[in-house]
This record gives structure tokens, sequence and C-alpha cells, in this order.
């Protein structure tokens, strides 16, 4: 079997005072599954994203990102992992205004290492697959709120990333625009790639194979 991409054992994250937003988290993910993490508002599901994508530590237990102990881990060490394996696509957009939706895509390329006319094949090349080729040139603010979001995943997996982070995706779309997107990271994520979704929509998470409930912290694996 493969090893796991993601290894956890009893993680917890606390903040002071006395604030327990996940306890004892155990669970493997492997390479290419998808899996959603489902909860109410407050259950602590984005903590446990956070802490996953390197943007947060946990205070406790162990954690193993491709064998690796991130709690053993330096600052820069963690950030240069950040940066070269994970891809993130938010509920906001977070989108740069003033630059083009091919802009957007060369600068996030850069950041990788990514230039010249590499980068822009590569961006036209995720454009298209989100069907936004056409949409290169204009500025965020001209495109809908569905158009950024694919813009944004667009931007994500020109990185080709190993594992894709997804916090709410759809939380800013309405119901058409949303399954556009469920549909859109079903099909243009590369089959390596890993992919998890926070999510408090049946739909978007009936779209991944496995499924993660979260509960005052705690974290279980529904059937």
């Amino acid at each position: 079997m493969n090893r796991p991409l993601i290894r956890m054992r009893g993680v917890s994250r606390r903040f002071p005072p006395a604030t327990i937003a996940v306890t004892d988290a155990s669970f493997d993910v492997f390479p290419g599954e998808s899996v959603s993490i489902v909860g109410a508002s407050g259950s602590g599901k984005s903590t446990l994203l956070a802490i996953i994508g390197l943007l947060d530590r946990s205070s406790g237990g162990e954690y193993l990102l491709e064998g690796l102990d991130v709690g053993s881990m330096r600052a820069g060490a963690i950030s240069r992992m950040r940066r070269d394996m994970i891809g993130y696509v938010f509920q906001s957009f977070h989108l740069i205004d003033y630059l083009t939706v091919r802009e957007n895509i060369l600068h996030a390329l850069a950041i990788k290492g990514v230039h010249g006319r590499p980068a822009h094949d590569r961006a036209m090349e995720c454009l298209e697959r989100v069907g936004l080729e056409d949409k290169a040139e204009q500025f965020p603010s001209t495109l809908s709120g569905g158009e950024q979001q694919r813009t944004a995943i667009a931007r994500a997996i020109a990185a080709r990333p190993k594992l894709l982070l997804c916090d709410e995706p759809t939380g800013n779309l309405d119901s058409r625009n949303s399954q556009t997107v469920v549909n859109m990271l079903a099909t243009v994520i590369g089959k390596d790639t890993t992919l998890i979704i926070v999510t408090h929509d049946p739909r978007v998470a009936d779209s991944c194979a496995r499924h993660l409930m979260v509960s005052d912290g705690v974290v279980s694996e529904e059937g």
C-alpha cells in the first residue's frame, strides 16, 4: 500500500485561555484521494484544514506530511513545503485586483519559480481547463463570482500541487455556480493530486470519495 500523504495521530489545537478547536484528530489520507471535511460553523473544520495546509501549527499530537514530521520542522522548511506542494482555494477568491486573470496565475507561478513561456503556456492551459481562456486579459472586477472562483482554481492547479485544499469554495456562490465549481474540481485536478474540501454543503461533500465529520473539535469518519 502507498505511504499516506497525510498522517495525523492525536492532533489537537488549543487557543488561550481555554478554547479547544481540534482534539485528538487521527486519520490518514492517501495520494489521489478526495476527502470532504464537514461540520457546523465553529466546529473546528477550518482550523483542521489550516493545520493540514501548514498555515497553523498544532498544539499537540503528530502530523506527518509526505512522511516528514511537521512538528519538528523549522519555520523556513515549513514555508518551502507549503510553497512547493500545497495549493489553496478559499471562499474569498483572493485575486489581485490590479492584475488580469492571466497575470494572477503568472504571479502565482513566479512564486513557484516558473517564468517566461512555460509560465504563459501553463497559465493558458489551466484557463482553458476551467473555461476562461477568453477572459485571460480581463480584470477580476469584471468577472462574475463563479468566474472569479474558477480563476482561483486555475491559479491553484497551475502550480501542480500534490495537495489541493479548498475552504468553503462555494460559500459565496449561487446554486448554479456552486455546481459548476464542484464539477470542475472533480475534473480539472490531476489524478495524483489529493483534494481536501471543507464545506457545509452536502452536494459539495458528496463529490468526494471520503468524508470526515468535525463536531466540537472531534474528528470522525463518516461511513
